[in-house]
């Protein structure tokens, strides 16, 4: 970790501990009191997993390596979990118990992984693929960033892995339907309008055995804004698609963004939680019974950051954390 990496984190853990940990649930049902959230926190100096229950009380450190290990998912029986680690080196993809035991590494490549998602039932990993540029390392973001990453899904038992859709670039957030027959993911291509060179992010979905892609929703210009869908969650029923949803008004600069819910066809979109040009609220995760989400609102996708949960109804959203420090919550199905 750099000097001004280490500065920044010593002072945002003193902003933590002077502001006490304020967990208050309020309007919001918890749903599935027994199911827990996964995230990742870089409060002891470096990114690390935790788990905490659904109202944010008895987080726990699962993870302990100098190295930075990110972008936790639940296996299916919730005693194991994906994640990926540069412990040897650079991004590869391990599972672990819950407890933080039986480590296991599933890639070892040249390349780096990252957001691994385990299958529905069990048998596969999907992941992205891709270089991380060593100016990466260099700042604060949560969201590990590649150049040009893949689609991949790794059969657990053959240990085969199948590339997913050999069009599709730049690539990011896979997430399962709860079939297991398809893929969500957002998609970045640069584009240009009137001058601006802009990236346009899109929601698109393939299909696992054949590879054929679909657009459920499209990034576009109206007028001066552009429309964007970004880090897809699907919900436990299958019927709709969390997302983080933003206008940007390029020429003027301004911009607005909220955690949507749209139908899995990519209509009849709900805004669920409001936020500004500072602020995004993404990574949602849906609560076992698809009556909550639990997302990240970071600024400028970096540090600070601080996990809310939010109901489907409306109730909420409350803050669940409170260092400045977290982020990438996964609630366990």
């Amino acid at each position: 970790m750099n000097a001004a990496r280490g500065t920044r984190w010593q002072r945002w853990v003193v902003y933590g501990i002077a502001l006490g940990l304020l967990l208050v649930i309020g309007a919001v049902a918890v749903a599935d009191e027994d199911a827990r959230i996964l995230f990742v926190s870089e409060r002891d100096g470096n990114a690390e997993i935790y788990v905490m229950n659904a109202d944010g009380t008895a987080q726990t450190r699962i993870t302990g390596n100098p190295a930075e290990d990110r972008d936790p998912s639940w296996g299916p029986d919730r005693t194991r979990f994906a994640f990926v680690s540069d412990r040897g080196g650079n991004f590869d993809i391990y599972t672990m118990n819950v407890d933080g035991t039986d480590v296991v590494q599933l890639t070892d490549t040249d390349e780096d992984e990252a957001w691994p998602v385990w299958s529905p039932d069990g048998s596969a990993v999907a992941f992205i693929r891709g270089r991380v540029p060593d100016a990466w390392y260099q700042n604060d973001g949560i969201f590990v960033i590649m150049d040009r990453p893949k689609l991949y899904v790794l059969d657990l038992d053959t240990g085969q892995e199948t590339r997913l859709g050999s069009s599709i670039q730049s690539l990011y957030a896979p997430t399962w339907s709860p079939d297991g027959s398809r893929l969500a993911y957002h998609e970045l291509r640069s584009i240009t309008s009137g001058g601006w060179a802009l990236t346009a992010i899109s929601l698109r979905i393939v299909e696992v055995a054949s590879g054929d892609v679909e657009t459920i929703a499209q990034s576009a210009i109206t007028g001066q804004r552009l429309l964007f869908y970004a880090h897809p969650a699907w919900s436990p029923d299958g019927e709709r698609i969390a997302v983080e949803y933003g206008e940007l008004r390029f020429a003027s600069g301004g911009a607005t963004r909220s955690l949507s819910t749209l139908s899995a066809s990519g209509g009849d979109r709900i805004s669920h939680a409001q936020s500004d040009i500072d602020h995004e609220p993404t990574e949602p995760s849906w609560s076992p019974d698809g009556r909550s989400l639990v997302y990240t609102l970071s600024t400028g996708y970096a540090l600070p950051a601080f996990i809310h949960v939010v109901g489907i109804d409306d109730a909420g959203p409350v803050k669940i954390t409170s260092s400045g420090l977290d982020y990438a919550p996964a609630w366990s199905d």
